[in-house]
């Protein structure tokens, strides 16, 4: 299962690289990703508190 989440990290990483997607689709998608694997492999599921934060793209 780990190769399917090294896959998908590579995948959202190049699609940002190349300018294929904005930051902030990056983040939200990468965001969405760690918080599958954290509910898988630590039985983790974000709270209610986490899940509102907002993105800060202001870089």
């Amino acid at each position: 299962m780990e190769n399917v989440y090294i896959d998908a990290i590579k995948t959202l990483v190049n699609a940002h690289y190349e300018h294929k997607i904005s930051l902030e689709e990056y983040r939200t998608k990468r965001r969405q990703l760690i918080d599958q694997m954290d509910k898988e492999f630590n039985g983790l599921t974000p709270t209610p508190q986490v899940m509102s934060l907002s993105i800060n793209t202001s870089d």
